[in-house]
C-alpha cells in the first residue's frame, strides 16, 4: 500500500504533515540503471542473481539487466515485487516456477527454462510457500 503525505500549510509553519493511505497497490518496481531508473512490472521479473557487487535481473521481455548493487541491497524491493529468496545468491518469482526437482539439493525450474539451485537453508521456506509436503 502506497503512502501519500500531504503537507498542511494552513495554521502552522508548514511543517505539519497529515499522512493518508492510497487505495491502490503499485505493481511495478523501480530498478536503478546506469543512465536512469528502469520501471518494470512485477510479472516481468523471472529471477535475480547476485554476482559479487552486482545483481543480474532476468526479465521476460528484455535482455537481462545488470545492476551495480548487491543482491542484499535490492532484496527489499525485490521482496515487495514478490520474489522469494531460495539461495544466498538467488531470488525467484514464484509465479514463474514450473517445476521443483526434489533431491538432496532441490532445483527450481522457471517458465523460461532457467534452473536455479535451492539451498538447504531456504528449502523449507520455499516448500511452505508453494505448499509442498516434504517426504520423510
Amino acid at each position: 500500500v502506497a503512502t501519500i503525505i500531504r503537507y498542511d500549510r494552513e495554521g502552522g509553519n508548514g511543517k505539519t504533515a497529515n499522512e493518508s493511505r492510497a487505495p491502490f497497490q503499485c505493481r511495478v518496481i523501480a530498478l536503478p540503471s546506469i543512465d536512469g531508473i528502469e520501471i518494470r512490472s512485477h510479472g516481468d521479473l523471472y529471477s535475480a542473481h547476485g554476482e559479487g557487487n552486482y545483481t543480474r535481473i532476468m526479465l521476460k521481455s528484455d535482455p537481462p539487466m545488470l545492476l551495480s548493487r548487491t543482491l542484499k541491497d535490492v532484496e527489499p524491493s525485490l521482496q515487495q515485487a514478490g520474489l522469494l529468496r531460495v539461495h544466498r545468491s538467488h531470488m525467484v518469482n514464484p509465479d514463474q516456477i514450473r517445476r521443483v526437482r526434489r533431491g538432496k539439493s532441490p532445483v527450481v525450474e522457471l517458465s523460461n527454462g532457467e534452473q536455479v539451485d535451492v539451498s538447504e537453508r531456504y528449502k523449507d521456506f520455499l516448500y511452505a510457500m508453494l505448499q509442498i509436503k516434504r517426504r520423510r
